[in-house]
């Protein structure tokens, strides 16, 4: 857990978190969220959910991230989320 508040404290941290099922990643990260006071986003992923819904939600948080007094967020992003392939590319746009 500290090393996931020390990624997190850096401002531009990214982490991938990797272990079996069970492990207590998505605990681990919502703790260290807590802890460094920052505020978590996650999907909701349902059987309709497409490219373009994915897209939205991106767009709504970086419009509240933009805000100059906006608190720091965390976007958490399992692997069950991820349904089809082209949900990664503006995964990865985000990254860069």
């Amino acid at each position: 857990m500290s090393r996931i508040v020390r990624i997190l404290e850096l401002g531009v941290g990214n982490a991938l978190l990797i272990g079996v099922g069970g492990s207590g990643k998505q605990s681990l990260a919502k703790l260290s969220a807590f802890i460094c006071e920052y505020e978590m986003e996650q999907l909701v992923v349902t059987s309709s959910f497409n490219l373009f819904d994915l897209r939205n939600i991106l767009a709504d948080i970086y419009r509240k991230v933009a805000k100059p007094s906006a608190p720091s967020r965390i976007f958490m992003l399992t692997d069950s989320q991820i349904k089809h392939e082209n949900f990664l590319i503006p995964i990865n746009d985000m990254l860069t």
